[in-house]
C-alpha cells in the first residue's frame, strides 16, 4: 500500500484504514502459552491442571499451612511465657520481630519479583516460612528440664526435703548455695531461647513476604474481574480452615505434657502443667515446606498478558467487491520484549511511588490499615492469653474456644459478604458504605466487653503501696519462703489460695491420692471472712496445731482434719488453685465476640477489590507491598509490643523464680485488665471508622471494572507503539491521567486506550 492511500483513506467505525482499494485491517498475535511444568519436565497429563482453579486449591494450601501456625503461636503464647519466664511485653517485641524483616524485603519482593516468575517467588517464600516456622521449635531442645512436681533437694547426708514447704534457715541457705551454682546457667540458656524464636521470626517475616504481595495480585490478573470476589472469598478460605486446624492441633499438644517420657499427676488446670508446645510446629513447619514446592509447577502467567504485536495485512478490492488480501506491512511491537536493567529497574521505584502517595484514596485505605492493625494484631495476639486468665481455662481450653468462635464467624462473614457484593453487584459506593457500617459495629462490640465480667480467684495477699500484690507474711518469716517458686494450694474450708505450701505454713507433706497433693499443720490460714481489703492475716501468738493430723477416706480423696485450737475450726489443704464453678461471663463474651468477628468479615473481598482498583493496574503489587509496609512499620509491630505493655500494667505479681530471677506474671487485676484491653481497641477502631467514612466520599463515583462490558475489560495499557510506514497505527481511544496532588478537589479519570469499537469505552473514573 502506498503512502498516498494511507493519508488519503478514511477510518471506518471499526477502527480499520478504509482506501480506494485497500482495507489495512490488524491482527493481534499473542504470546506463545507458558506450559505447566519445571524446567524442561512439562509433560501434557500436566497440562490438565494449568488452570486459575488448580493455582486457588495450591493457594488455599498454602493458606491453611500458614493460618495453622498464627492461630497455634497465639494459642501457645502463654506457654512460651511461662516456659522461658517472659513477660507479654517482651513476648510482644518477639512477635513483632518479623514484622522488621518483612520491612526489609517488601518492596525488593513487590518490585522485582512482582515483574518475574511470581508463582517460583511464591515457592521460594513459602519454603523460607516452613523452615521459619521449625526453627520455632528448637528452644525445647536447650531448656532446662520442666520440674511440675515440687522436687526434692538431696542434702550431704544422703536424705533429702521438699522445696516448697517451710524449711528451716540451714534447709534455706543449701537451696540458696545451690542457685548460686544454676543461675548463670539457666540465664544462658534463656538468652539462646529468646535468640532463637527472634532469629524464627526474622525468616518468618521474610518467607510470608511473597505470599502477601504477589499472591492476590496474581489471582487479580489472571480471572475474569466479575469472579474476582469468588476468588478472594474462597482464596481466604485456606487462612480460615487453617486457624481452625492450627485450634485442634495447638489444643492436642497443649494436652500433651511437655516430657513425652513422664507427665505428672497433676490436671491440665493446674499452673505447674506445661504442654507440648514445641509440636504443633514440627508438623505445621513440614506441612509448609512440602506445599511450597506445588507452586513450582505453575507458568509465570496464566493467559497472554500482551499482544506480543499487530499483523498488518492490506486487502484490495476490485472493482466488482472482490477481495484479494496482501501482507503489506511488518509485524507491530506494542511491547518491546527487552528486559530492563537492574538501574533502569531501580530508577523507576521511586516515580511509582510517588504515583502512589499522590493518590488520597490510596492513602486514605493505607491508614486505616495502619490504624485497624495497630489494635487488632495485639488483640487477636494475646486473646488466648486474655481466656485462659479471665475465665480460669487451661491454655488448650482457652486457644480451641478462641481460635473455633473466631474461625467460624470470620469464615461464615468472608463468605456470605462475598456472596452480597456477587450478586447485588455492589461498585465501590456500597463496598465502602459496608467497610464503615462493618467498623462502627465493631467499635460498639468492644465498649459492650468491656461489661462482661467473671470472678477472680481469691488469693491470699495484700496490696502494697506500688499497688503490687504481697505474699509474704509476718507469719511466714520463720519459713524462709522468699524466692520460693510458685505452688498455689487451697484451703477448701474457705475458698482461699495461697502462694506456695510455705506461704500457707504448711511444715508437713501427705501422701498423693488422685493426682492431689496434700498439707497438714499450716499454720498460716485465715478464717472464710478474709477479703481481699483486709490486711494480711497474722496467727496470734499463742497459736497451736497438732502435730500428727487425723486423716479419713471420703469419696476416694483424701482429706485431712486439723484441728486449729486458736480458731476451734477444721480444714482442708491441697494442691492448686481453689475452682470458683464456671462463669456465666463466658458464654456471654463469645456470642459478642463471634457476632462482631462475623460482622467485620463481611466486606474482606469488596475491601480487597476495592485496593486493587483504587491504583492504576501497573501498582498493583507495589501498592500492596507499600501498604503492608506501613501496616508492619505503624501496626503490627508496635501493635503487640503495646498491647503487651497494656496487660503487663495490669499485673500485681510477678513470679519469683526459685533463684530468685523475675519472670512471668502470675496474678493480673482482671477488671483492670478487662477495661483498658477493650477500652482501647475501642477507641482506636472507633478513629479508624473516621477514616472509612473519608474514603466512602471520595469513591462514591467510581465504578468497579465488571460493571462495564466484559470484552471491553481485557483491554492492554500501550504506549510504544512503533510505527510503520505507509501504514497508519490502530486508533486508541484514550483518556489522559488527571492529577494534581495540591488540589483536593481534581478529578482523576482511569482509563484503559483499546481498539475503537462498538459500544461504550472502558471509562473508570474516580474523585479524588
Amino acid at each position: 500500500m502506498g503512502r498516498n492511500d494511507g493519508e488519503n483513506g478514511q477510518m471506518d467505525g471499526n477502527g480499520s484504514i478504509r482506501s480506494n482499494q485497500f482495507l489495512v485491517v490488524y491482527e493481534e498475535e499473542e504470546e506463545p502459552v507458558e506450559r505447566c511444568g519445571i524446567g524442561f519436565c512439562k509433560p501434557d497429563y500436566l497440562q490438565r491442571f494449568r488452570n486459575m482453579k488448580m493455582f486457588l486449591v495450591v493457594f488455599i494450601l498454602a493458606g491453611i499451612s500458614q493460618g495453622m501456625f498464627y492461630t497455634y503461636w497465639n494459642t501457645s503464647l502463654s506457654s512460651i511465657e511461662k516456659r522461658f519466664q517472659i513477660p507479654s511485653q517482651t513476648t510482644g517485641i518477639i512477635s513483632a520481630i518479623n514484622d522488621v524483616s518483612h520491612i526489609a524485603v517488601v518492596l525488593f519482593v513487590a518490585h522485582f519479583c512482582g515483574r518475574g516468575h511470581r508463582p517460583r517467588w511464591l515457592a521460594i517464600g513459602l519454603f523460607i516460612t516452613g523452615l521459619a516456622i521449625l526453627t520455632f521449635s528448637t528452644p525445647e531442645l536447650i531448656a532446662p528440664k520442666w520440674e511440675a512436681e515440687s522436687s526434692t533437694v538431696a542434702t550431704k547426708n544422703q536424705s533429702s526435703f521438699e522445696k516448697d514447704i517451710c524449711l528451716s534457715a540451714a534447709q534455706a541457705e543449701q537451696i540458696a548455695a545451690q542457685c548460686r551454682v544454676d543461675a548463670p546457667k539457666q540465664l544462658n540458656k534463656n538468652f539462646w531461647a529468646f535468640f532463637l524464636l527472634g532469629v524464627a521470626q526474622l525468616l518468618l517475616g521474610v518467607g510470608t513476604t511473597a505470599p502477601i504481595v504477589l499472591a492476590m495480585p496474581y489471582i487479580d490478573d489472571n480471572v475474569k474481574t466479575k469472579n474476582t470476589p469468588i476468588y478472594f472469598s474462597l482464596g481466604f478460605t485456606g487462612r480460615l480452615v487453617g486457624p481452625m486446624a492450627g485450634v485442634m492441633l495447638g489444643s492436642y499438644c497443649l494436652s500433651t505434657y511437655v516430657d513425652l517420657k513422664q507427665a505428672p499427676n497433676i490436671s491440665q488446670t493446674d499452673p505447674r502443667w506445661m504442654g507440648a508446645w514445641y509440636l504443633g510446629f514440627l508438623v505445621i513447619g513440614c506441612i509448609t515446606c512440602m506445599v511450597s514446592s506445588l507452586y513450582l509447577f505453575f507458568p509465570k502467567h496464566m493467559i497472554p498478558q500482551k499482544p506480543a504485536g499487530r499483523i498488518a495485512k492490506s486487502v484490495k478490492k476490485d472493482m466488482n467487491g472482490a477481495k484479494t488480501t496482501h501482507v503489506v506491512t511488518q509485524k507491530l511491537n506494542v511491547k518491546d520484549k527487552k528486559t530492563a536493567s537492574l538501574k533502569e529497574q531501580f530508577a523507576g521505584i521511586p516515580r511509582d511511588l510517588k504515583r502512589l502517595f499522590v493518590n488520597k484514596i490510596f492513602l486514605a485505605r493505607t491508614a486505616n490499615d495502619c490504624i485497624d492493625m495497630l489494635v487488632v494484631s495485639g488483640y487477636f495476639s494475646f486473646a488466648p492469653k486474655y481466656l485462659e486468665y479471665h475465665f480460669r481455662m487451661s491454655p488448650a481450653q482457652a486457644g480451641r474456644w478462641n481460635g473455633l468462635a473466631s474461625i467460624m464467624a470470620i469464615a461464615g462473614g468472608a463468605m456470605v459478604g462475598g456472596l452480597i457484593i456477587r450478586k447485588l453487584k455492589f461498585g465501590p459506593k456500597q463496598v465502602a458504605l459496608m467497610i464503615c457500617i462493618s467498623s462502627l459495629m465493631i467499635s460498639l462490640c468492644y465498649f459492650f466487653l468491656m461489661i462482661v465480667s467473671c470472678p477472680a480467684r481469691n488469693m491470699y495477699s495484700e496490696l502494697g503501696p506500688d499497688s503490687m500484690l504481697s505474699v509474704d507474711t509476718p507469719c511466714t518469716n520463720g519459713c524462709n519462703c522468699a524466692g520460693r517458686p510458685f505452688s498455689p494450694v487451697c484451703d477448701e474450708s474457705t475458698g482461699i489460695s495461697y502462694y506456695s505450701p510455705c506461704h500457707a505454713g504448711c511444715p508437713v507433706v501427705l501422701d498423693v491420692k488422685n493426682k492431689t497433693k496434700y498439707y497438714a499443720n499450716c499454720t498460716c490460714l485465715v478464717d472464710g471472712n478474709w477479703k481481699f481489703s483486709d490486711p494480711i492475716y497474722m496467727p496470734p501468738a499463742n497459736f497451736k496445731a497438732n502435730t500428727f493430723p487425723q486423716a479419713s477416706a471420703d469419696n476416694e480423696q483424701l482429706h485431712f482434719t486439723v484441728n486449729i485450737k486458736s480458731q476451734n475450726r477444721t480444714t482442708t489443704v491441697r494442691r492448686g488453685f481453689c475452682e470458683l464453678g464456671g462463669c456465666a461471663g463466658f458464654w456471654t463474651y463469645v456470642i459478642i465476640s463471634t457476632c462482631f468477628k462475623f460482622v467485620g468479615a463481611l466486606p474482606f473481598s469488596g475491601n480487597q477489590m476495592l485496593s486493587f482498583r483504587i491504583v492504576d493496574p501497573d501498582l498493583k503489587g507495589l501498592s500492596k507491598a507499600v501498604r503492608t509496609l506501613l501496616a508492619s512499620m505503624f501496626a503490627f509491630i508496635p501493635g503487640p509490643i503495646i498491647m503487651g505493655a497494656v496487660i503487663d500494667s495490669t499485673c500485681r505479681l510477678w513470679n519469683t523464680q526459685e533463684c530468685g530471677q523475675k519472670g512471668a506474671c502470675l496474678i493480673y487485676d482482671l477488671d483492670s485488665l478487662r477495661v483498658k484491653m477493650h477500652l482501647y481497641v475501642a477507641i482506636v477502631k472507633t478513629v479508624a471508622c473516621l477514616s472509612d467514612v473519608y474514603v466512602y466520599y471520595k469513591v462514591r463515583n467510581m465504578k468497579f471494572e465488571r460493571d462495564l462490558p466484559e470484552s471491553e475489560t481485557k483491554a492492554e495499557v500501550t504506549s510504544d507503539v512503533r510505527m510503520v510506514p505507509g501504514v497508519a497505527p490502530p486508533v486508541m481511544a484514550t483518556t489522559p491521567r488527571e492529577e494534581n496532588a495540591t488540589d483536593n478537589a481534581v478529578r482523576r479519570r482511569m482509563s484503559v486506550p483499546q481498539p475503537v469499537t462498538t459500544g461504550s469505552v472502558r471509562d473508570l473514573t474516580v474523585f479524588d
